[in-house]
């Protein structure tokens, strides 16, 4: 994550919140409009796992970590921590705050939030990070049916949390900062019921924001400055708005009326405000990959995915139509300065390799292959990918290039809103599916995971005993044995290819430079921003 382009409203607002800076606009009452792709589907911590859902709950919801500005990690609700000499035990001390309701945030709200999310009765999609938090009987809540009570999460007071790991996991701090691990006020959250976290009165926040306005479909979520959070004297903003706007041309427009304060933007309205104070840029750890459906028997064929992953130009996805900073990505886990160790490497420092670079000779090569193989010469993919402007330029690119590569393709294309386009590929409802996938945590299992088998985001139900073999170093307490597996298992990856990684995004924002925010391409903020899914 580092040179490119995206930023996303999310990254904006952090900054916003934790930076002291001078403001153009009114000094009394500083508000900040943030262009977006889609809805927000949920307010509810434990449930978020849209992209859309992180970028608000970051703001909403403060859990015993949060970022900073350097792309570590502060501590947050919790005051002080104690951490036993063999790294097992962690025992947190909650800070004196509120709810934005006015009640005491306490130790008994975050063991009940931790035990609501492993319970597999709630349903929650993003349970299975408690895989990589090392938490004592996570993944017998989580996966076994075991009582949640056992679950190594335990509040010894009001003020005290104590959390016993099953091995040391020297990234927890990253994956405690995520929403999804924040607090629960159990009484509020009992009262709403199946409504908690669906409407403006059914929700209630823990951080610097609160919800103000929002109606489902509305395309527009607005929250103000939660005046019970307890640093709420150095939250610099006072209304914080969402608006969905798909159209890229559009959001300029909104921006350069002064409606909009920042926006994404790519290709040439990058190019044409490059030059200028109103953009910020920088790479980001998200992959954009395309989703093989193995239940399609062509798609099964190994040979048909090599030949598609090889034979897609990557290199004029970058330079052609995004123009952007994105690089190709003849790998799985992003490059640049993602889970850095304290060696100052990173993943593909670890690996030493790349794959799948574009290669149409190749790609041609194991075409032919496929069609003797499949015993015919004529195919028909459903391509599926989100309705916004950049998505359907991309994909009207890609299948031009299948297409004009593999006499014999047709492509048909399917834009849909993101939450439909998510629905279609969980229920196996396509044949080719274009998700993004960016970082929740600081280590390359926050992408090799998502493949493994039964993972909720494979969705195109590949399964590698290969995979999962080499996977399973993921939780060795020796690093040279762990990072053997884990490159091991990206290299079984992109043999076999149940997706084909297409690029690594980078991040273009436009910003209104009234604000004068010093806003750092932080990786950990970035991380929050990524698109998901």
């Amino acid at each position: 994550m580092k040179q490119a382009i995206k930023i996303t409203a999310l990254i904006f607002a952090l900054v916003l919140v934790c930076m002291p800076f001078t403001a153009g606009k009114a000094e009394a009452q500083l508000e900040i409009t943030a262009a977006r792709l889609a809805e927000v589907q949920t307010f509810d911590p434990n449930m978020i796992s849209e992209s859309n859902d992180v970028v608000v709950g970051e703001v909403m919801q403060e859990g015993l970590y949060k970022a900073n500005s350097t792309g570590g990690y502060d501590l947050g609700m919790a005051e002080s921590v104690d951490v036993s000499e063999d790294g097992l035990t962690y025992t947190y001390h909650i800070r004196d705050s509120k709810w934005s309701n006015g009640e005491p945030i306490t130790a008994y709200d975050f063991e009940y939030s931790f035990k609501r999310l492993a319970n597999p009765a709630t349903g929650a999609e993003d349970a299975w990070m408690f895989e990589m938090t090392g938490i004592k009987n996570a993944n017998a809540v989580v996966y076994e049916g075991a009582d949640p009570d056992t679950l190594g999460v335990k509040a010894l007071d009001d003020k005290t949390l104590e959390i016993t790991l099953e091995y040391p996991v020297s990234f927890l701090a990253s994956l405690l900062r995520f929403p999804t691990f924040a607090p629960v006020n159990q009484k509020f959250c009992e009262e709403k019921g199946d409504q908690f976290g669906l409407s403006v009165e059914n929700s209630i926040s823990s951080g610097a924001f609160k919800l103000s306005e929002w109606e489902p479909g509305s395309g527009e979520c607005v929250l103000v400055k939660n005046e019970y959070y307890y640093d709420a004297d150095n939250v610099k903003v006072d209304k914080l708005t969402f608006k969905v706007v798909k159209d890229i041309q559009t959001a300029v427009m909104g921006f350069e009326k002064g409606d909009i304060d920042t926006a994404s933007i790519s290709g040439e309205y990058y190019q044409l405000y490059a030059d200028t104070d109103k953009i910020n840029s920088f790479q980001v750890a998200t992959l954009r990959y395309i989703s093989c459906n193995l239940m399609n028997e062509d798609l099964a064929n190994q040979n048909m995915r090599l030949a598609l992953a090889y034979g897609i130009n990557k290199n004029s996805i970058c330079d052609d139509v995004l123009q952007n900073g994105s690089v190709p990505a003849n790998y799985v886990v992003p490059d640049g300065n993602f889970a850095v160790d304290e060696e100052g490497k990173n993943f593909r420092d670890w690996a030493n390799a790349t794959y799948l670079e574009y290669d149409l000779a190749k790609a041609q090569d194991y075409y032919e292959k496929a069609k003797a193989e499949l015993g015919k010469d004529s195919f028909t993919f459903r391509f599926l990918y989100d309705d916004t402007s950049e998505c359907k330029e991309l994909a009207q690119f890609i299948k031009s290039d299948i297409e004009s590569n593999f006499p014999g393709i047709t492509i048909e294309l399917n834009a849909q809103p993101k939450k439909s386009r998510v629905a279609l590929m969980k229920a196996g409802d396509y044949d080719l599916g274009f998700p993004t996938w960016g970082a929740d945590y600081q280590d390359a299992t926050t992408f090799l995971d998502l493949w493994k088998t039964g993972n909720g985001n494979n969705f195109g139900k590949w399964s590698s005993e290969a995979y999962d073999k080499a996977m399973e170093a993921e939780f060795s307490p020796d690093k040279a044995t762990r990072m053997a597996g884990l490159v091991e298992a990206e290299r079984v990856l992109c043999e076999e290819v149940p997706i084909l990684p297409t690029y690594q995004s980078s991040a273009a924002y436009l910003v209104n430079p009234e604000l004068n925010i010093p806003i750092s391409p932080s990786d950990d903020l970035v991380f929050r921003l990524a698109d998901r899914k």
